[in-house]
């Protein structure tokens, strides 16, 4: 039996060191893992789009290290349930103060006005634009020429930067939040999905 098994260890050797070679590795990561500080945060179960409203069967509870954290994180489902989404957001990505839209964002504006989240596309006028900017928005579709569909609009979030870069720190979070009139607000939803949206800064008053 034992030479069987002998023989059997010989033959098998490299598979042997491979698997064995494996289970280290895992077992290496598992202690890492239980080493390192996480913090239980909110993710999504699913893909949603801008204007969404989070339901609890929208959520699960996941950990990530603490290092990889950041201060605007949500960590409790209270916090999300209820609220809705400033653009669209992929399925397991963490969820921050900046990816829903709250009642306090029109705090101070007039009953008449609403935030409207436009997507930005190639468009990078964000990488110069901080909140309580104003702007002329207009436009366009395929062979038509641009129109204005909203007049002075207040900023009230850009899409965060890497530091030192004008990249997006999510492939999600591709869109300008901004405060508008209703009536303007229609006029651009016409546009989202199928046309073209260009920005002209103006003075701060």
């Amino acid at each position: 039996m034992r030479t069987k098994f002998n023989t059997l260890l010989i033959r098998y050797r490299r598979e042997i060191s491979a698997i064995s070679a494996g289970l280290g590795v895992l077992l290496l990561i598992s202690i890492i893992r239980s080493l390192t500080p996480a913090i239980p945060v909110q993710v999504l179960t699913q893909n949603i789009s801008a204007g969404h409203k989070i339901s609890a069967a929208d959520l699960t509870t996941m950990k990530i290290p603490e290092s990889l954290s950041w201060q605007t994180l949500l960590t409790n489902k209270d916090q999300v349930i209820g609220k809705i989404s400033s653009h669209a957001i992929s399925a397991g990505q963490p969820l921050s103060n900046s990816d829903l839209i709250t009642t306090d964002l029109l705090s101070g504006f007039q009953p008449s006005q609403v935030a409207i989240s436009i997507p930005l596309a190639n468009n990078r006028i964000d990488a110069y634009l901080t909140a309580g900017n104003r702007l002329d928005v207009f436009a366009a579709q395929a062979g038509t020429p641009a129109i204005l569909v909203a007049h002075n609009a207040v900023v009230l979030f850009v899409p965060p930067t890497k530091s030192g870069t004008f990249q997006l720190e999510s492939s999600s979070a591709t869109s300008l939040i901004l405060a508008v009139d209703f009536g303007e607000s229609a006029a651009i939803s016409e546009y989202i999905g199928n046309g073209v949206f260009s920005f002209v800064l103006l003075p701060n008053n």
